[in-house]
């Protein structure tokens, strides 16, 4: 049980992520313009937020703002773009 409790908060570091999100719009542009999932864990390692992934794929049907680079787009287009290569590389 203890780890399904854990399925339904998200990553702290991915939290804090958010919330920089939320008010960098240069940060914005740059989340908005990436072509994989491994480039938004990278903007994410240089500020000194980590986590997987693997979790931003999980929580990523939750991520609605007009800035993550799904969020116009569908499920379908978001499911690809979690399903490329790059999902391997920070799991």
């Amino acid at each position: 049980m203890q780890g399904g409790a854990q399925e339904s908060i998200p990553p702290k570091e991915l939290i804090e992520f958010c919330k920089r999100l939320n008010s960098d719009i240069n940060l914005q542009a740059r989340v908005k313009s990436v072509e994989n999932p491994q480039q938004i864990i990278d903007i994410a390692s240089s500020l000194g937020m980590h986590f997987s992934v693997m979790e931003l794929r999980v929580w990523s049907r939750e991520l609605v703002a007009d800035y993550f680079p799904w969020a116009t787009l569908g499920n379908k287009w978001r499911h690809n773009f979690f399903d490329q290569k790059s999902i391997g590389d920070n799991l």
